[in-house]
């Protein structure tokens, strides 16, 4: 419900108990909290304790911007206007300053029409209405608890009041009203779909109809409607015309320079002579940049079959109906500028036109680009045959480079792959072979023991060497977080049992880089052969295996605690020679740092870049 005091009202949100509310027009006390509401604030009622029949507060008037802004929200209001259109629950109230749309909660459409056309006066409560975003809708209220009045009921016959002319609208009348229908009679003298202007026998007034009318220029006319006197030249709204005649064609005022920015010749027809500045098209329209004498403005003309073929610094006459643009009062209330309504071409006479511009030049100039055009298209049809013939040989030429290049890259991981399984597998079935055949000549149970192991040797070696060979080319361990998972396992088991403690370091987060085959298998070779320098030489207890990824640079660190080298000293083994040189290959390096006595540390770079991918890990298998 809403309640209101001597200060304003307020919403309140009842409690659910139907004995606490209470009826329209009771006094009551309202005991509960306050809350902020959905739009404005409001009371949560814990209870209302009704205490006989109030009276209604005065209603208030609100202004204009009131009625806009939604600060009258939940208050008891009255409007006075003119009820224009019903729909629905809806009226259309035209007020002084404007028009509005008014929700009648719990009235029919059949209620309100009784009000069309009428003069109203409207109480109840204001409602602003209001969007999910909480931004009121400018234009819309809603009033509940609706008393409608009927000031000035709908006329029977619209046109039954008195004539008046223009001169006759500003003079003091004691019965005039915002809502006091007057008559006018004049002559058309522009009319389209947004406006009409008609002229009396002094001066021009501007005419806002409530439905599209078909006016022709020259027609005598009556009119009705409510006047607007606030701006430069009289307005009838909400009006109604209808046709008297046909009189000779209005004569124009002629204006020049001195008179152009004067507002006693608002709505009136003129004649200007001015300078063609330029020219575009608007929507049913074509406007004209025009130039009188220092003045600028804009001449409206209606799109028309046979268009006016007009250059640029024409010199016009131009006829039509003056229309100012004059500032707020805030601004000073001075006129800003103007426009001018031309009803048809035929209210557009050219004076001259601008003298370079002959026959005969522009017989030249077409002929001149007409060659050029000529010109161009052929030599664009040859370069397009060109560039067409190029783009097809860069194409053909592209793509066998693309067969090369994957038939050569298969033929390397083929032939790696045929290398490893010559060189491991070979060579471990040719040992288990041997050992096979040994244990033809062997008697005793601890001679095959000692057989069965070391084939059991060479057999987990077997499994481990080909579980190399099918990770380095499975196409699902292509990615560096894939690599980084099983290099630190391969660590783990390798060094698991040799005592040596190992420690790991990879981030949790690796980038999404693709390694191929190629590259995978180098990686795992590198750190092999480091970790086995780790168990067989260094005599260490703990290994640091450190994964790192800076830019676009890949970094394995792997240091011990062992004794140690000079690296300056020769050495008979060819591991620490050969790494080097295969990972420079592989765009990478392999640094050792190490002195006797504070262990070793082997740095492995490698440099992750589009370059680094040469194919997909698909076309390996």
């Amino acid at each position: 419900m809403s309640v209101q005091d001597e200060t304003r009202g307020i919403f309140v949100r009842l409690p659910s108990s139907p004995e606490s509310a209470a009826d329209v027009g009771q006094f009551c006390e309202v005991i509960g909290y306050t809350d902020a509401g959905d739009f404005a604030p409001i009371v949560v009622a814990k209870e209302v304790i009704a205490s006989g029949k109030g009276q209604m507060p005065s209603p208030a008037h609100p202004t204009w911007k009131e009625l806009i802004n939604g600060s009258m929200d939940v208050q008891w209001v009255e409007l006075q206007g003119l009820v224009t259109a019903v729909r629905s629950n809806h009226l259309s109230l035209l007020l002084p300053e404007g028009e509005i749309q008014i929700e009648a909660e719990f009235y029919s459409e059949a209620q309100l029409k009784a009000f069309e056309k009428a003069v109203v006066r409207v109480r109840g409560v204001l409602f602003a209405v209001w969007n999910t975003n909480r931004a009121v809708q400018v234009g819309h209220l809603l009033l509940r608890n609706l008393v409608v009045d009927v000031d000035v009921v709908a006329p029977r016959d619209p046109f039954d009041v008195a004539l008046k002319s223009w001169s006759e609208l500003y003079q003091f009348d004691p019965r005039a009203s915002p809502f006091q229908r007057v008559k006018i009679r004049g002559t058309v003298i522009y009319a389209d779909s947004k406006h009409i202007f008609v002229m009396d026998e002094m001066r021009g007034i501007q005419v806002s109809t409530v439905e599209p009318v078909d006016v022709k220029f020259g027609e005598e006319i009556e009119v009705i409607g409510y006047p607007d006197i606030s701006g430069p030249a009289p307005l009838l709204r909400e009006a109604m015309l209808r046709p008297t005649g046909r009189t000779n064609d209005p004569a124009p005022l002629i204006l020049d320079g001195s008179k152009l920015t004067q507002d006693k010749v608002d709505s009136m027809l003129v004649r200007i002579s001015a300078t063609l500045m330029g020219i575009h098209s608007e929507p049913d329209s074509r406007v004209l940049e025009m130039n009188a004498d220092g003045h600028l403005f804009l001449a409206r003309m209606p799109e028309t079959a046979e268009p006016v073929s007009l250059r640029t610094g024409s010199r016009l006459a131009l006829t039509g109906v003056y229309v100012g643009k004059t500032m707020t009062w805030s601004e000073g209330g001075k006129p800003g500028g103007f426009e001018l309504l031309l009803s048809s071409p035929s209210q557009l006479t050219v004076l001259s036109r601008p003298s370079w511009w002959t026959p005969r030049r522009l017989l030249i100039m077409v002929g001149l680009l007409f060659v050029i055009l000529v010109l161009a298209a052929v030599w664009i049809s040859q370069l397009h045959r060109l560039v067409e013939q190029r783009t097809q040989l860069l194409q053909k030429e592209t793509r066998e480079r693309e067969v090369a290049e994957r038939e050569r890259t298969l033929e390397t991981e083929r032939s790696r792959i045929a290398r490893d399984l010559h060189d491991d597998l070979g060579s471990s079935l040719t040992e288990i072979s041997v050992l096979a055949v040994k244990g033809q000549r062997l008697r005793t149970l601890d001679e095959f023991t000692t057989l069965f192991r070391a084939i059991a040797a060479k057999a987990r070696g077997l499994v481990t060497a080909l579980d190399i060979i099918v990770w380095a080319v499975d196409p699902k361990d292509n990615s560096l977080e894939s690599v980084a998972d099983y290099l630190s396992d391969f660590a783990s088991e390798y060094l698991s049992h040799s005592g040596v403690a190992c420690r790991f370091d990879i981030p949790v987060e690796l980038p999404s880089v693709v390694l191929d085959g190629r590259l995978r298998h180098g990686l795992l070779l590198a750190v092999k052969e480091t970790l086995n320098n780790v168990e067989r030489h260094a005599q260490a207890t703990e290994m640091e295996f450190r994964m790192a990824v800076a830019e676009d640079q890949l970094e394995i660190v792997i240091s011990d605690n062992g004794k140690g080298f000079d690296t300056k000293t020769k050495h008979r083994g060819n591991g620490l020679k050969n790494l080097p040189l295969r990972l420079a290959k592989l765009g990478g390096r392999y640094h050792i740092k190490s002195s006797e006595g504070n262990g070793t540390m082997v740095t492995i770079g490698l440099r992750l870049s589009p370059q680094t991918e040469t194919m997909p890990a698909s076309d390996h298998a």
